[in-house]
Formats: C-alpha cells, sequence, structure tokens
C-alpha cells in the first residue's frame, strides 16, 4: 500500500472510530442528559437509578480485562460491529421502560456487547493507528471528532425530545433514535471498513499464554498509575453528572435547558479540549497535561462544594462548569497515550488497554448508588447533598495530581534507560 493511500487510510479509520466511540454508550449514560425524565418514567428512586447504573459499572469492571485479552487475538472489525448492533437492539428494549430488575439485567447486557467486545478493541485500534510520538494527537484528535459527531446526534434528537413537549412519547423516541443510530454505525462499519484493512501492525497472536501476559500486565508500576490516573478522572466525569439536576433543581433550569447544557458540557467542548490536550501532550508529554488538568479540575470541584446556591451566581457557575469541563477533556483526550508513554509492548496493549480501563472506570461501580444515597438521605434543604458529592470528587482529584508526579519519575527513568541503550548501541 502507498505512503499516501496509507495515510488516507489512518485518517478514515480515526473519523470510523470516532463516531462509533461517540454513539455505542449513548444509551447507557443517557441519563446524564436525561437524568429525572428517564428515572420517573422507570419509577425508580434515586437509589435505585444508582444502582441500574452500577450493575453497568461491576460488569464492566469485570469485563474490561477479558476485553483486552480478545482485542489482542480476534479481529477488529467483526468485533466492534457486533457491539454496535447488539447496543442498539438493547436501545430499543429500553424504549419499552422495562421493569427494575430487567433494567438491571439490561445493563449488565450492555456491558457485555459495548464493553467486554469493544473497549479495549476500539483503543488499541485507535493506538495501532500512530508512532509513540503521535499518541497525544490521534488520541486528541478522536476526542475532538468524537464530540463533533456527538453534538450533532444529541442536538438533534434534543429537538425531538422538545419538540413532542418532553413528554413520556418524547423520551421513547429519543431512545429509539439512539437505538437506530448505533446500529446502523454497525453496518456503516461491516462496509466501510474492507477486509484488507486490518492494521498490519496489530501484531495478533492466538497462540501467547494469557496468565503470562496477565502478569506482565499487573506487575507494571507504570500501568497501576495509568489507571489510577484514568480512575481519578473518571470519578470527577461520573460525579460531574450531577451537575445537570443541579443546575435545575438549585437554578431553576428547565429540563431541556439542563439536557441543553449537559450536551454543552458532556461533548461540545470535546472539539476544543480533546484536540488541544492532544497535541499538547505530543510536545510535553501526556502526564504532564494530566498534572496541570487536575490541579483545574481540582479547584472548579472545591469551588462547586462551597459555592452558594443563588440564581444570581448562575452564571458564574456556568463559567466554572466549563472551565471544570475544558479541563476534563484535555486530560481524556490524552490519558490512554500515557499507556504508550510508558513504552508497553504492542503484544500486550490489548491487555494493557484493558487492564487500565478496568481500574480506571471502576467508579462506575459504586459512584452512582452512593450519590443516589447521599441524594435521598441528606438534601433535605436542596443542595447540601450536592455539596457532599462535588467535596468528595475534588479530594479524588487531588490525589489523582499525585499520581502523576509518581508517574513522570518513572517516565523519566525510561528515557533514561532508552537513551542509555540508544548510547551503547551506537557504540
Amino acid at each position: 500500500m502507498g505512503k499516501e493511500n496509507k495515510g488516507f487510510r489512518r485518517w478514515m479509520l480515526l473519523g470510523l472510530f470516532a463516531l462509533g466511540i461517540g454513539t455505542i454508550h449513548q444509551l447507557v449514560y443517557l441519563r446524564f442528559s436525561y437524568y429525572n425524565p428517564i428515572m420517573e418514567a422507570l419509577g425508580l428512586t434515586n437509589t435505585e437509578f444508582g444502582i441500574t447504573m452500577s450493575a453497568f459499572g461491576i460488569s464492566s469492571m469485570i469485563l474490561y480485562f477479558p476485553g483486552g485479552w480478545l482485542a489482542d487475538r480476534f479481529s477488529t472489525k467483526k468485533l466492534l460491529c457486533f457491539s454496535y448492533v447488539a447496543t442498539g437492539l438493547g436501545g430499543y428494549y429500553y424504549a419499552t421502560f422495562p421493569s427494575y430488575t430487567m433494567t438491571i439485567v439490561l445493563h449488565i447486557y450492555w456491558a457485555f456487547v459495548s464493553i467486554l467486545t469493544f473497549w479495549a478493541t476500539i483503543n488499541r485500534a485507535v493506538s495501532n493507528l500512530g508512532d509513540h510520538d503521535e499518541q497525544g494527537r490521534f488520541f486528541g484528535l478522536l476526542e475532538g471528532i468524537r464530540g463533533i459527531f456527538t453534538t450533532a446526534c444529541a442536538f438533534g434528537i434534543l429537538f425531538v425530545f422538545n419538540k413532542m413537549g418532553e413528554s413520556l412519547n418524547g423520551l421513547t423516541a429519543v431512545i429509539n433514535l439512539y437505538a437506530t443510530v448505533i446500529t446502523g454505525v454497525g453496518i456503516l462499519t461491516w462496509f466501510l471498513w474492507g477486509d484488507e484493512e486490518e492494521m498490519e501492525v496489530e501484531e495478533k497472536d492466538e497462540e501467547r499464554d494469557f496468565w503470562a501476559d496477565v502478569r506482565e500486565v499487573v506487575s507494571s508500576p507504570a500501568l497501576w498509575c495509568c489507571a489510577l490516573i484514568i480512575f481519578c478522572n473518571y470519578f470527577c466525569y461520573t460525579g460531574e453528572s450531577y451537575l445537570t439536576p443541579y443546575s435545575t433543581e438549585v437554578f431553576g433550569m428547565t429540563a431541556t435547558m439542563g439536557a441543553v447544557l449537559s450536551y454543552l458540557r458532556g461533548w461540545s467542548l470535546q472539539m476544543v479540549g480533546g484536540p488541544a490536550g492532544g497535541f499538547l501532550a505530543d510536545r510535553i508529554g501526556a502526564t504532564k497535561v494530566a498534572s496541570i488538568c487536575f490541579v483545574i479540575m481540582a479547584f472548579s470541584m472545591f469551588m462547586f462544594a462551597f459555592l452558594p446556591g443563588k440564581k444570581v451566581l448562575l452564571y458564574f457557575m456556568l463559567a466554572n462548569m466549563l472551565t471544570l469541563t475544558m479541563a476534563k477533556f484535555a486530560m481524556r483526550g490524552v490519558y490512554y497515550a500515557t499507556v504508550d508513554e510508558v513504552r508497553t509492548p504492542k503484544r500486550i496493549l490489548g491487555m494493557a488497554m484493558g487492564f487500565v480501563s478496568m481500574i480506571g472506570f471502576a467508579p462506575d461501580a459504586f459512584i452512582y448508588p452512593l450519590a443516589g444515597y447521599i441524594l435521598d438521605n441528606y438534601n433535605a434543604d436542596g443542595i447540601t447533598g450536592y455539596r457532599i458529592i462535588f467535596g468528595g470528587v475534588g479530594v479524588v482529584l487531588v490525589v489523582g495530581f499525585i499520581v502523576t508526579l509518581y508517574l513522570l519519575s518513572i517516565i523519566r527513568k525510561i528515557r533514561k534507560a532508552e537513551k542509555k541503550s540508544g548510547m551503547a548501541m551506537a557504540a
């Protein structure tokens, strides 16, 4: 394949990956934008609603690691297409607003089809698009392009919800539309990604020793740091989801305006924050970018924890929210680049991605029922529960900053060893 064609293929695949990663989890995280409407449609309390998400989180935490093993060995194209279509089919069932028990079952099902067969696969594929000095830009651009797709889709679907009077029928239409989009992505991927387009650098080997790979991954202090960086950032991401009900309950926004704010906070700023963080990471390093972002995010979260719930402070609250979001996406655009920054071998890249994801996304397993319990029991005045949540997130972000400092010391040792090895070879 010519250099020009290979370059075009890399960008075509990046766009395809961004479309997929930007849509496949929209059904699971629809609560971020339609928290109160969905909870009411399902007839659940805050705690029960949190438990349904916890079912997804616990299942995902278990499945990330074996998902990495699958990604290292089987067809990327087939794994991705299956994931999209199976996730979309689950969405059509969700639109019937099943019982509490079946909603839990559905979230466990979504973990299998959108985590086990998808997550490590897509991140391994993105990493394989670039060299060591290109990881930041590819993961950052993935985040930015993902923001374009998800924002366009979200506002189009929100328009339908608003036109239908924010009704139950409107919510049903929203869920069905997302299910159709995700299923369509699976079909599009199958036809656009030709059989010959498996990346040559994937180095997949079905004969490798599974347990040897496990030992190599879990014994790496550097990968543990990468995992904890994702954990702390994602803890902020999950805690930040409560800014939507916070803005509607404390500052009096409508459900539609709350959803608009959620879209701006959740996806639109990806278009700027993700690529900016990625290109900066290629210049100063992904871990350094993460350390800067942790400082900004911690400050913003502590501001929310102590901010008086007065409507005159609405614009200050919005400015603080946008600052937090920009930093969050700048980091999210680079935190998988840290896996390459510590020179993880390509032969175990999928398993490494699965491992750091298993640890990194663990907040899904407990934060939602915990936050739901806090809101159900400590929010009688309408704001104290939110302050507890945001203050706790701020503390975790401080821990994340400390982890980046330790990882930077590890990276310096790795670079010194590389330099020494290079000088020895030259001699």
